[in-house]
């Protein structure tokens, strides 16, 4: 009997929160990397969900108190539910960069519009970084 193939799962939030609000319209990132992560896994017998890198930019409290709370929560949730289940799960987060760009709705004001620096670059360097010290067997990324 061979041994099980350890997996491990690299989810880039925003782009599966956009991607998922695109599809099906949901106004909030309410999906589960866990479960996501578990299902994908299990599609082959003989793998089982070691770890789970979750990526995410976070906006500013000044500007948008109400999604820099539901992040934290979500990504404190994400980590206690994966030490629940015995799996290694990591939440890393940057801060949002805003550009101020005109509101066409209203003139002479300007709207901040919310962008994500260096997510890509963390995700690769952390797969590449685990799969030199042989952490895993298979990488699942999950992005857009």
């Amino acid at each position: 009997m061979e041994p099980r193939k350890r997996v491990y799962a690299f989810f880039d939030g925003q782009n599966i929160f956009h991607a998922a609000r695109e599809c099906f319209g949901y106004p909030k990132p309410n999906y589960d990397p866990i479960q996501l992560a578990l299902r994908v896994t299990g599609l082959e017998k003989d793998r089982t969900l070691v770890g789970l890198n979750f990526y995410t930019g976070i906006h500013s409290n000044e500007i948008r108190p109400d999604l820099n709370q539901f992040w934290h929560r979500k990504l404190e949730s994400i980590k206690y539910r994966g030490e629940k289940l015995g799996i290694q799960v990591k939440a890393i987060s940057r801060p949002l960069k805003y550009a101020f760009v005109d509101d066409l709705k209203n003139p002479g004001k300007k709207y901040p519009l919310p962008r994500e620096k260096g997510i890509d670059v963390r995700l690769a360097l952390d797969m590449v970084r685990l799969a030199r010290y042989r952490q895993f067997d298979v990488a699942i990324i999950f992005s857009q």
